[in-house]
């Protein structure tokens, strides 16, 4: 960031750190506070990584998995899947950074580099029992969680395709008789706000409901010498998230999770870090390579900082992203005698639209820019059966997926006199598995 942004975080940090010493003289913060932030990161964590009738405690499964609590993502304050990189071996839940919300996710090495959405990756994304057929839209803020499980290595025998690398399982929080509420709010340096609230309760006899709201507004705090915004990166997102559950008899209950949410957003803030001029070699002979500042000095953007600790961009395109999705989970659970075990049917359905153009090479000129859109229209059921026989365990079922996707690409290449459409292209994927697990 340039210098009058980098002074106003400095001045806020400093503040803060007055206020921090003159509570610490006074004694005014309770220890408990920070004692309970801890207490909560120990706390036992229960797991449904193996798809059993009754949930695992994380230290007695025989996984390599890591996972966190909804109660220990809010002290972690995890605002979403890429905060939590650095709280994971072997896991890095990047976005790609080229096209904003479009996951990157490698573990123990494996990953796929690419925003198109026809190349499969290997890292697959479940939220709530649905699989998540793009990975674009992926990589969006969090809120009112139960937990989240990140497995790692392959996990085909349960979850399917696409997960050679491992599987990220998100629980959004179900509703529950007992009352409760909860409102946050945070604000960043006046520049990046958090508004969001969840409510639940019973609603009737058998009926419990919850409501979750999510709105953030970051104004950007990047800036781009090449037009002169100081507030690049701005975004405008939010979710609702309303769910109930309907205890049918005293065996079966009907859970109906709905999601809708959207994001409006400047493209991908990207800075190019060609710290050095140096020769390439190519089919003509050797040929001179300017360095990035040196380069942009020649359209007119002197004294840019491109350096790693620098928050400055040069960017001719500062574009936009606009994402919309839509879904509805539905789960159906029975408890039966046979094998004390329960019946579990999943049916999901999500829409997701994604428009936008991002300046691929950070540099005030045309050399690689991009526009494309996304357009995704998904459908999955899974039924599954696990049970106990004494010592042995069972887990089976059958699995139905289908996803239609329509993408679009435009490529303006070497200084905008060259153009490349991609054709539009509906593809349609059914995929059905049956899956069967047996442990002694």
């Amino acid at each position: 960031m340039g210098s009058p942004s980098r002074l106003k975080q400095h001045t806020a940090l400093l503040s803060a750190c007055s206020v921090a010493t003159l509570w610490l003289a006074s004694g005014a913060i309770p220890s408990f506070a920070a004692e309970g932030s801890v207490s909560t990161l120990m706390e036992e964590v229960q797991v449904t990584a193996r798809k059993r009738a009754d949930a695992e405690i994380l230290q007695e499964v025989p996984v390599a998995a890591t996972a966190y609590s909804g109660d220990q993502l809010e002290a972690l304050h995890t605002k979403d899947l890429q905060s939590l990189s650095f709280k994971m071996p072997n896991v890095q839940l990047e976005d790609v950074g080229t096209v904003k919300n479009t996951a990157n996710f490698t573990v123990r090495g494996l990953g796929i580099n690419s925003s198109i959405p026809s190349i499969d990756p290997t890292v697959g994304v479940f939220v709530d029992g649905m699989y998540l057929g793009v990975n674009a839209g992926v990589v969006t803020d969090l809120f009112d969680l139960e937990g989240i499980e990140v497995l790692r290595g392959p996990q085909g025998l349960l979850f399917g395709r696409n997960v050679t690398g491992g599987a990220v399982v998100i629980k959004t929080a179900r509703p529950t008789e007992e009352f409760s509420s909860r409102v946050k709010v945070s604000v960043t340096d006046n520049l990046d706000t958090v508004t969001a609230g969840s409510i639940n309760g019973a609603i009737a006899d058998s009926v419990n409901g919850r409501l979750t709201v999510y709105y953030n507004d970051d104004r950007g705090w990047f800036e781009n010498v090449a037009t002169g915004n100081d507030n690049a990166g701005a975004s405008d997102s939010w979710f609702i998230r309303p769910s109930f559950s309907i205890q049918l008899d005293e065996t079966a209950e009907l859970l109906v999770r709905m999601e809708h949410g959207r994001m409006d957003s400047d493209g991908v803030v990207a800075q190019n870090r060609g710290y050095e001029s140096t020769m390439v070699q190519t089919l003509e002979g050797p040929q001179f390579a300017p360095s990035a500042p040196i380069f942009a000095a020649a359209f007119g953007v002197d004294d840019w900082d491109n350096g790693k600790d620098s928050f400055e961009v040069a960017q001719d395109e500062e574009g936009y992203q606009k994402d919309e999705w839509s879904q509805i989970i539905t789960e159906f659970n029975k408890d039966v005698a046979f094998g004390d075990g329960t019946i579990t049917n999943i049916l999901a359905w999500r829409e997701y639209e994604a428009r936008g153009i991002g300046d691929i090479d950070s540099l005030p000129v045309t050399l690689f820019h991009a526009d494309s859109s996304v357009d995704q229209s998904q459908l999955s059921n899974e039924l599954r059966y696990a049970g106990r026989f004494g010592r042995t365990a069972l887990t089976t079922g059958v699995y139905w997926f289908s996803q239609d996707i329509t993408y679009l690409e435009n490529r303006l290449l070497e200084f905008g006199q060259t153009s490349i459409t991609g054709e539009e292209s509906r593809i349609t994927v059914p995929m059905a598995s049956l899956h069967r697990q047996i442990l002694i």
